[in-house]
Order: structure tokens, then sequence, then C-alpha cells
């Protein structure tokens, strides 16, 4: 395909490259950046306390939200599902810890998304007293801004290839 050439690799490079590097010039600012790493830290808080009180004010409450997690034989798609799904899922477990790392976070606007990866920590473990142990997954977690709160629109974990 043409699209793929070696010149054209290069100059879509180049775009995406000088995209990324004006961030300021397309609305991000170092206050937007933060309260996206704030509102992130507040999902894992609430995943790693089985907080359901929590995680609903964390994430926004619409039909075009998504979820998928590398257990997930398919997306979920709107809060009025995903919800569910985290109780079922939540009742199966004693405790929780995932931490997020090496995180990247970029600001668009009204949009912000965080790349990096989450770890499920060494106490975690079932209610039938089965440790849970894992690789790191690799996580992109993507906010809108609605009023003054960024809440939580798409959530994608995956377990990458060996």
């Amino acid at each position: 395909m043409e699209l793929f050439r070696p010149t054209h690799r290069l100059a879509l490079t180049a775009v995406l490259l000088w995209g990324f590097g004006n961030a300021e010039a397309l609305g991000q600012s170092q206050a937007d950046v933060a309260a996206v790493l704030e509102a992130n830290a507040g999902y894992y808080a609430a995943l790693s306390a089985l907080d359901m009180d929590a995680m609903e004010k964390v994430w926004a409450h619409e039909d075009y939200v998504s979820q998928v997690g590398p257990r997930n034989a398919a997306p979920l798609a709107g809060w009025a599902t995903i919800q569910p799904y985290l109780i079922k899922t939540w009742s199966n477990f004693a405790e929780l810890k995932v931490n997020p790392v090496a995180q990247h976070a970029r600001v668009n606007g009204n949009v912000g998304w965080v790349i990096g990866q989450e770890e499920v920590g060494s106490t975690s473990r079932l209610k039938n007293g089965t440790s849970i142990s894992s690789r790191p997954t690799i996580v992109t977690n993507i906010f809108e801004k609605q009023g003054d709160k960024w809440l939580l629109v798409s959530h994608h974990a995956q377990e990458p290839s060996q």
C-alpha cells in the first residue's frame, strides 16, 4: 500500500510528533494534566478498596462509556452494564490492590488520557483464599471533563503479548 512507504511513514511520524510536542497549543495545561492524574488515582483507589460508592464518583454515567479488561470476553458499553459487572466481579474478592505504574498523561480540550501499566499487589486474594498474581497489564484510561470534574469514560487493560 502506498500509505506505508518509508517516506509516508516518516511524514506521518513527524506530524504525530509535532502534534504531541505542541500540546500547549492543543489546550493542555499542567493543571489539567494534574487533575487527570488525580482522577486516575481515584479510579485505582476505588478499585483497590472495592468501593462502589467511590467508583460511581469516578465514572461518567453515560451510555457511551466503555470497559475492557484482560478477562473480558467482549467490551462492555454503558455505565448501566459496567456497574453491575464490577459488583459481580468484586463479589469474588476478599482483598484487591491494583497500582498504576509508569503513567503518561495527556490532555486535549475536555479529553484526557493516561497510558501505562497496572500491577496487582501481592496482598490481593479471592474470598476462597486463593492469592492473585499476574504480570503487569498495559492500560489506557480516558477521561472527559464534565463541568469541573474529570470522569472516566473508557478503561482498557490487557495483558502484554509474550
